[in-house]
């Protein structure tokens, strides 16, 4: 069984990872984009709304995973998330997305230190908000060499097996700041990256949440929604 949605921690866990050669996994289809702007009133809303659910999750230990990593990944938590957030259950609801709502704190240099990835995921769908910018930092997208990828694999505590792929010795072909809500391709090869040294690269924070609905699909969708 494959974990289609994992943590971007689980790839930087070297000592708890196999790292393979292996036929490339899912992969971001080379015609499409690395990541669309979002517009509209739904997906300004859920920005906002997810401000508050980062404050919410970071003061609650039933949502911390690694430090600086806060997500709910069960119907359990979900409960707690719904009945607190409506309107970002709405969101889940209306747009297919997947319990896996991940935010990230860019805290200290090694949260910078992560290789290029994948996430290997169904879709490769994921929205993408920033929490709190950093003018000096952003992400990087990649096209690197097939004999410079590697597939990670990772045995989880209950017995299930995450796959997906990183790569070594290549640079980035576009690095991007995304204030405002997107849409990014998690099949794609990309990192968190620092543009130049400054204090506020340790103070961003991010969010990632999959969907199972196709990229072009959620882009379109989440941009033409309208609330009743």
């Amino acid at each position: 069984m494959i974990l289609q949605h994992g943590l971007l921690k689980i790839l930087l866990e070297i000592n708890m990872r196999e790292r393979v050669k292996a036929d490339p996994l899912n992969r971001h289809p080379k015609e499409l984009p690395y990541y669309i702007k979002l517009h509209g009133s739904v997906v300004e809303t859920m920005h906002e709304e997810a401000k508050h659910i980062f404050e919410f999750m970071k003061s609650d230990k039933r949502f911390h995973a690694d430090p600086g990593t806060y997500m709910a990944p069960d119907e359990q938590r979900w409960k707690i998330l719904r009945d607190k957030f409506p309107i970002a259950w709405e969101f889940k609801e209306q747009f297919d997305m997947t319990n896996t709502i991940v935010f990230l704190e860019f805290n200290n240099p090694e949260t910078y230190s992560h290789r290029p990835h994948t996430h290997n995921t169904n879709s490769g769908t994921g929205l993408f908000f920033t929490i709190k910018h950093s003018n000096y930092a952003g992400t990087a997208f990649y096209e690197p060499k097939q004999e410079n990828v590697d597939v990670v694999r990772h045995v989880l505590d209950n017995g299930t097996l995450f796959e997906a792929e990183d790569c070594h010795d290549t640079e980035p072909v576009e690095i991007v700041q995304m204030t405002e809500p997107h849409v990014i391709a998690l099949n794609s090869f990309h990192n968190p990256i620092i543009i130049e040294e400054h204090p506020d690269n340790f103070n961003r924070v991010t969010m990632n949440w999959s969907s199972r609905m196709g990229f072009l699909e959620f882009a379109k969708k989440v941009s033409s929604y309208a609330r009743n």
